[in-house]
């Protein structure tokens, strides 16, 4: 089940593995309120997943609105639809209380209103046309995974 959209990064010029370990490693430092918790319970029943975050994925897509005036292509984040409501939850309220750091932004697709969706598109197409891909030469991996602050 999509989630949402994870803005801020063109995925034809972004390490996918590099950024999810990344959103990976930060989630599993951030420990649920009471009711995060509750949600992280039930996932954890209905579909069993060994510590605090259930799996999920990276998937590229394009995202368009008001009749494909606007289109940009982006990352969803991607989980089974056992997990989604807890981990929905959990992302944006990490998020929200910034937990989560160089990351990107991220937009949920539940809405009825194409504006707000049109102003994302905007803002995420404005983004990635000023950001610039530097040749990094003998740089560790760790190195380059390591999120800006």
């Amino acid at each position: 089940m999509t989630i949402f959209a994870l803005l801020g990064f063109n995925p034809d010029k972004t390490h996918h593995a590099s950024l999810l370990q990344q959103l990976c490693d930060q989630l599993i430092l951030v420990q649920p309120d009471s009711i995060k918790y509750k949600l992280l319970e039930k996932a954890k029943h209905t579909l069993p997943f060994p510590d605090i975050v259930p799996p999920f994925q990276l998937q590229v897509l394009w995202i368009t609105a008001k009749a494909k005036k606007y289109s940009t292509k982006t990352y969803f984040i991607v989980c089974n639809i056992a997990h989604a409501n807890f981990l929905r939850s959990f992302i944006v309220c990490s998020y929200h209380e910034r937990h989560i750091l160089g990351l990107g932004k991220v937009f949920t697709l539940a809405i009825r209103n194409n504006d707000p969706l049109s102003a994302t598109i905007t803002w995420n197409d404005k983004l990635i046309d000023r950001s610039s891909i530097l040749n990094l030469i003998n740089i560790s991996k760790s190195a380059m995974d390591q999120p800006f602050q």
